[in-house]
């Protein structure tokens, strides 16, 4: 299923261990990424195209433990080597 992405921010996103991972505060401007936030303080960079809606609600089918490990980057300011380190974590690792 096709999600819009107009109508994602402020809905939450939970991990296939049923773990509430945050809650969308935006998607990136080539509409690549959601921009899920993190408390304290933290942002999350999830691909769009590993988001599925499920029952009415948005999963990532990775664990939570699993995405804590993703990198650090500022969405504002993704640079091409961040994309780089976004595409591998998702890519490579086993979730």
């Amino acid at each position: 299923m096709t999600i819009d992405r107009h109508i994602l921010v402020g809905r939450d996103v939970y991990s296939r261990d049923d773990l509430k991972v945050g809650e969308i505060k935006g998607v990136t401007g080539d509409a690549e990424f959601v921009i899920v936030s993190q408390p304290p303080s933290h942002d999350l960079l999830i691909p769009m195209d590993e988001l599925h809606e499920i029952r009415g609600r948005l999963e990532i089918q990775r664990t939570r433990s699993y995405l804590d490990g993703a990198p650090d980057v500022q969405p504002d300011h993704l640079t091409l080597d961040d994309r780089q380190r976004l595409e591998e974590f998702y890519r490579t690792r086993a979730a």
